[in-house]
């Protein structure tokens, strides 16, 4: 599925996102994912159908990218890999692929453009995705 200039684009991390530090991580060791998050995060994707694009590090690897799909955790594409700050690596997606239209960053970090922070919907490392970061996304990527 190629994006569309005026797709609404929904960045996606993982850790501290659909994963938290008060989960047991014994059970799929660094493949962790907590249900709760899992089922609102695809709950929320059903209602706004956004263009996801991954993010996070798990990006990097195609374990993790396998991992996720068995996992339902849908995206289309990646961000490309800068190893430096993350809010560089959307700016880069968006002017190679020429998006103009609404997005929003889910994610448990801040290194984001100044131009981006209104668009970041900050998780907790210790909380992952809760409501309150579902109804920003819904407002940021309403039609």
């Amino acid at each position: 599925m190629l994006v569309k200039p005026d797709d609404r684009v929904l960045f996606l991390d993982i850790d501290g996102v659909l994963n938290h530090f008060l989960l047991d991580w014994s059970i799929e060791n660094i493949f962790t994912l907590c249900p709760k998050a899992i089922e609102a995060y695809q709950a929320m994707i059903e209602e706004i159908k956004p263009y996801v694009v991954l993010s996070s590090t798990w990006r990097k690897f195609p374990d993790h990218r396998d991992h996720l799909r068995k996992k339902g955790i849908r995206f289309s594409d990646c961000t490309p890999i800068l190893n430096g700050i993350r809010g560089l690596e959307i700016n880069l997606w968006r002017t190679t692929v020429g998006h103009t239209g609404r997005y929003a960053i889910l994610d448990d970090d801040s290194d984001f453009l100044p131009d981006q922070k209104p668009f970041h919907v900050k998780t907790q490392v210790n909380r992952g995705l809760q409501s309150e970061h579902i109804q920003r996304i819904k407002e940021l990527l309403r039609p």
